[in-house]
């Protein structure tokens, strides 16, 4: 059993791939307005700088079918959203955040919400961006009461289009 409806996979998708658009434009445009700024090696291993923006198209009043967005503190002044339903609690994670998938935020959740006959379930959607902020996959992620991962689900892949060659 799916932690979301079709309706919700679709919105959430749909979210992230509106904040990948509104990236990828902003990008351009900054690297067009201020080319200093950008240096290769510099910017070589900071891949993760797109996941705020990303965050970003899910506020509070972000409209997913049955569902309720609320922004939630982990860390050291970090914020994520957390998806929910009556069935479901859902976070968002970029997939380089790899390590954070075994936090203690993640392992609590677990722990609270994937124990047999629990009325709620836990699960992350990872999602994985170009440096450039194209959205090339989301998965969904279904976890037991200990963080292992017991399902995944690919709910959007990325196809490229072929550039024709000119000769």
């Amino acid at each position: 059993m799916s932690l979301l409806n079709d309706d919700q996979k679709n919105a959430i998708i749909d979210i992230l791939k509106e904040q990948c658009r509104c990236i990828q434009k902003a990008n351009a445009l900054e690297r067009y307005m201020f080319p200093n700024l950008y240096d290769a090696q510099y910017m070589s291993g900071r891949h993760h700088s797109n996941t705020a923006k990303v965050y970003a198209g899910f506020q509070e009043d972000t409209l997913i079918p049955g569902m309720v967005i609320k922004k939630v503190s982990y860390g050291v002044q970090k914020w994520q959203p957390e998806i929910s339903s009556d069935t479901a609690v859902i976070q968002l994670y970029n997939d380089s955040a790899g390590k954070e998938l075994k936090t203690n935020e993640v392992r609590s959740k677990c722990a609270l919400y994937n124990q047999c006959g629990s009325q709620k379930r836990y699960g992350i959607i990872r999602f994985k961006l170009t440096d450039k902020g194209l959205l090339q996959w989301v998965k969904l992620i279904n976890l037991d009461e200990k963080a292992e991962v017991v399902h995944e689900e690919e709910l959007y892949r990325h196809i490229g289009k072929t550039i024709p060659f000119a000769s």
